[in-house]
């Protein structure tokens, strides 16, 4: 075999979804879980992927490109992924309009970039810091009563009391 098919045969075993032990089991070998319907789903598109580089394009086009398929393709076939990434980067020289926010997601998961300012860490920290707790305490809250000087047990006042007056 070739190095490519080799290397394409590795990948491919990588990616195959096993079946796992259940945890506990005295008899692992006899109970077996088969893999999730989300293992085979991952599956099936990263194997189109192996099989049809060219199909992740599909996945720019109609917003459903996944990162796991990008890395798979530039493991791969690295210059494939290069020529895609070039052809991108060629149309998008060309476009009269900017493109949705929805097709500027899938770039930004083709291409590892963020291509809208919101994709951008510094944005996105920006809007978390604004959901942070304050670590000041409530202004609200009702005010506590004071201690009382005297900490001597209630039951031993009582008990002061009934004694006095035997």
């Amino acid at each position: 075999l070739t190095r490519a098919a080799v290397r394409s045969l590795e990948i491919r075993m990588a990616i195959t979804p096993r079946a796992t032990a259940r945890a506990g089991s005295l008899t692992p070998h006899l109970g077996q879980l088969p893999p999730s319907d989300d293992e085979l789903d991952r599956f099936v598109r990263l194997s189109r992927v192996l099989d049809d580089p060219a199909s992740l394009m599909e996945g720019v086009v109609d917003g459903s490109i996944q990162a796991d398929e990008v890395e798979l393709l530039k493991a791969a076939y690295p210059a494939t992924y290069a020529a895609i990434v070039g052809a991108v980067m060629e149309r998008l020289t060309v476009l009269e309009r900017e493109p949705s926010y929805e097709h500027r997601l899938a770039l930004s998961v083709l291409l590892g970039v963020p291509t809208d300012p919101t994709l951008d860490p510094l944005f996105m920290q920006a809007v978390q810091s604004g959901f942070q707790v304050s670590q000041q305490p409530d202004q609200m809250t009702r005010p506590q009563r004071p201690l009382r000087a005297d900490t001597r047990p209630v039951a031993t006042e009582m008990q002061e009391l009934t004694d006095g007056n035997t």
